[in-house]
């Protein structure tokens, strides 16, 4: 079972005059390449959701022939992570790190037998039938529930028959999935000049739109990822002076949906500072 999280990641209205229109895709991706991890959400260091991960892939002891690809990777933590995990138990790993932003995968550690592909996740054409293991951590939740489903359709497609996926990103508790994505806006908008509409499902819904792409859910496990607006500028998600534009954005978020300050925890932790526990799921998926 997982333990609880300190620290996690990483949305205002389209047509707002003063901002410079970016398209959402592009700038998440440009905007978390620059996330200093060290800095920033415990969750990107806890050693036990990377266990967690390489024990659903399902890899067997000395098994050979694992290729592994890593969705929306960035700069590759997870999937590095994961398949160090794996050749921990003697599994031969070919990494693959695929992600919109040029600049983040130069950062991949590089070697013989891993690559680095720039690519939207909405149309990988070159690839079908390739990998036996995908992971991909709080990258879907990034775009609307349409893409979503054409993001997961494309994994399913890239992926060998009875190759598992396991997806870690965010999910919201029953009755609070309208105020989740309104907080993942006002957050977004506070973070940069990028527009998006975010969708984070729940269970349900993630469960639902899995099967939806032709995957087969065997397994899920919840964890929390406990943030501060302070850890957002250490890790520079966010700029020190948008701080109050996204905390008046929750405190109105928070008038609406009352129940929301106890399903995530939310507190004052001094100044204009606010601390959130968000809800994170790891899912894994067979493709039959």
């Amino acid at each position: 079972m997982l333990k609880t999280s300190g620290s996690g990641t990483g949305p205002k209205r389209a047509g707002q005059q003063g901002r410079k229109r970016t398209d959402f895709r592009t700038g998440t991706a440009r905007k978390y390449a620059t996330v200093v991890h060290a800095k920033g959400p415990a969750i990107y260091r806890r050693t036990d959701v990377y266990n967690t991960i390489a024990r659903m892939m399902g890899v067997k002891r000395g098994q050979l022939g694992v290729k592994l690809v890593d969705l929306g990777s960035g700069r590759g933590l997870v999937g590095s992570k994961v398949a160090a995990a794996l050749r921990k138990r003697g599994a031969s790993v070919i990494p693959s790190f695929i992600d919109l932003s040029p600049g983040a995968l130069s950062e991949v550690a590089r070697g013989p037998l891993r690559a680095t592909h720039a690519a939207d996740l909405r149309r990988t054409l070159r690839w079908e039938n390739t990998y036996t293991h995908a992971v991909s951590r709080f990258a879907v939740k990034n775009v609307p529930q349409k893409e979503q489903m054409i993001i997961l359709r494309e994994t399913n497609r890239i992926m060998k028959r009875g190759g598992v996926f396991v997806l870690m990103d965010m999910v919201s508790p029953e009755g609070l999935q309208e105020f989740q994505n309104a907080e993942r806006i006002a957050k977004n908008h506070a973070t940069g000049d990028f527009f998006t509409r975010n969708n984070v499902p729940t269970e349900k819904g993630w469960r639902k739109m899995m099967q939806q792409a032709g995957f087969n859910v065997t397994e899920v496990e919840m964890t929390t990822s406990k943030v501060n607006t302070r850890d957002w500028v250490k890790s520079n998600q966010m700029p020190a002076g948008k701080v109050r534009e996204y905390v008046q954005a929750l405190e109105r978020l928070l008038e609406r949906f009352p129940d929301a300050r106890r399903a995530y925890q939310i507190k004052k932790v001094g100044g204009d500072h606010y601390e959130i526990t968000y809800p994170v799921m790891i899912m894994k998926a067979v493709k039959p």
